[in-house]
């Protein structure tokens, strides 16, 4: 029997051989067709034959099959996080004053000239500070020899305030008194034995009294001066100090009719001219920008998150290509509306809150390896990137569904095979990751891949995989 089959079959190759070999070519055709495009695109989320009524998706539901969707857990790592930020090169603005009502003979900087500190900038005419620090050094030389008159006791103000003199005066009348008082008592002895008159004795008597009186007076004299001296001489030194204080306000005064400058800088404007009288005591001469920092503007969630001391980068449209290590030396934390610097007077684009939005910027001062000399002029503008780490919780990139104004949606895997959806505040979004700044906990397990063409009542078939 199978012979027979066989050898009919046989038959029949032969004679429709023309016909046999190309239907078998496209039965193989159509299969690899079959197995290499329609059943991937049919299989394939992304195409429109798998949205379809009749496509994968429909049949599986309509057949009540579990959808296969791979899920991965959750994990807190330590991230690299750069924040961006626009700006402009800063600097701060300083106004350098005239003070000497005086007439300027020289102006010898112009606008934009980078100038050192202590460079002359303005010379005024000094020649009545030049006779003002005549008179106060003579008039401390005067003060230095009235003091020294003091010490020595010749100064004609102070006739009775000379200790050295009145001891003298009282140690005279000292002996005076001791010599009268021992003559007294040799002519009382003479006086008892009948040698001389009375009388002799009453002159002595009379001449002694006048001799204690002379000795109180000399005394008071002495107690006068010892206790007057010293305050004369406080007189005297304090005359001395306010003439060399008045030295040195009129050598400072001297000093004032040459501006310098106050620090290194640059000349924005030159507010006075040679040949003018200066009768405005304090009136700006020039205005200095000093310093030289990136000012950048960053939007206000990220406010919490730059810190004073991190490292940054800047990159200045004027230099494409380059690249200024900066650091964050000071933080503002004031919000205005401001964007990348000058002040909007429009919302921006919407950001996905349904209606158009304000800039909320903050500003940070970067301190900034550049210099003028390097061709780094005040108001050149660009981006500074810093870059932070911290402990996140990070997700897979394609897990998170409908970003929009910093929220998001994952799908969470439930006990009953099962899937729920869970929002999720969103922080920064990275190539492959993105950070998870709310509604999950390291370790849970979400949905990362089938999850877009789940629809309510699936069920889903989970393979837990790594990333």
């Amino acid at each position: 029997m199978l012979k027979r089959v066989w050898q009919l079959g046989l038959h029949e190759y032969r004679e429709h051989r023309g016909y046999v070999i190309p239907t078998i070519l496209v039965g193989i055709l159509s299969l690899v067709i079959v197995l290499g495009v329609i059943w991937p695109g049919y299989r394939d989320p992304n195409s429109r034959m798998y949205t379809s009524g009749l496509g994968y998706a429909s049949v599986k539901r309509k057949l009540g099959t579990a959808f296969d969707v791979q899920t991965v857990l959750t994990r807190r790592e330590k991230v690299s996080i750069p924040y961006m930020g626009e700006g402009l090169i800063a600097g701060e603005p300083l106004r350098v004053p005239v003070i000497p009502m005086a007439t300027i003979t020289a102006v010898n900087v112009k606008e934009g000239d980078l100038v050192k500190e202590g460079d002359e900038l303005v010379v005024l005419d000094a020649s009545a500070a030049l006779r003002n620090l005549a008179s106060a050094e003579l008039a401390v030389n005067t003060a230095r020899a009235e003091l020294e008159r003091v010490r020595i006791g010749s100064a004609y103000v102070l006739a009775q305030e000379r200790p050295e003199h009145d001891k003298i005066e009282l140690d005279s009348a000292s002996a005076e008194q001791r010599f009268l008082e021992a003559k007294l008592s040799t002519n009382r002895d003479m006086l008892a034995r009948g040698l001389i008159a009375k009388e002799k004795v009453l002159e002595i008597e009379r001449a002694l009294q006048k001799a204690k009186s002379g000795v109180r007076e000399a005394e008071f004299f002495s107690s006068m001066s010892e206790r007057g001296y010293a305050h004369s001489k406080l007189i005297a030194e304090n005359a001395l100090k306010d003439a060399e204080q008045a030295l040195a306000f009129r050598k400072t005064e001297m000093e004032r009719h040459t501006v310098r400058a106050p620090a290194d800088g640059i000349v924005s404007a030159v507010l006075v001219r040679e040949g003018e009288y200066n009768q405005d005591t304090g009136k700006p001469a020039l205005l200095l920008t000093t310093g030289l920092w990136f000012e950048g503007y960053f939007d206000q969630a990220v406010l919490s998150r730059i810190e004073v001391g991190q490292m940054a980068e800047i990159y200045l449209e004027a230099f494409p290509g380059k690249r200024w290590q900066a650091k964050v030396e000071r933080i503002v934390p004031e919000v205005t509306f401001a964007e990348g610097g000058p002040e909007i007077s429009r919302p921006m684009r919407p950001r996905g809150t349904g209606s158009p939005e304000w800039a909320a910027t903050f500003r940070v001062r970067f301190a900034v390896e550049a210099k003028p000399a390097d061709g780094i002029a005040l108001g050149m503008t660009g981006n500074v990137r810093v870059l932070t780490e911290k402990e996140a919780v990070i997700v897979p990139r394609n897990a998170v569904l409908s970003l929009a104004a910093g929220r998001g949606l994952v799908m969470v895997p439930t006990a009953d095979d099962g899937w729920e959806v869970r929002p999720v505040g969103v922080g920064y979004i990275g190539d492959t990751w993105i950070e998870v700044s709310s509604g999950l906990e390291a370790g849970e397990e979400i949905i990362s891949q089938g999850h877009r063409i789940l629809k309510e009542g699936d069920k889903i078939d989970v393979e837990k995989v790594d990333w």
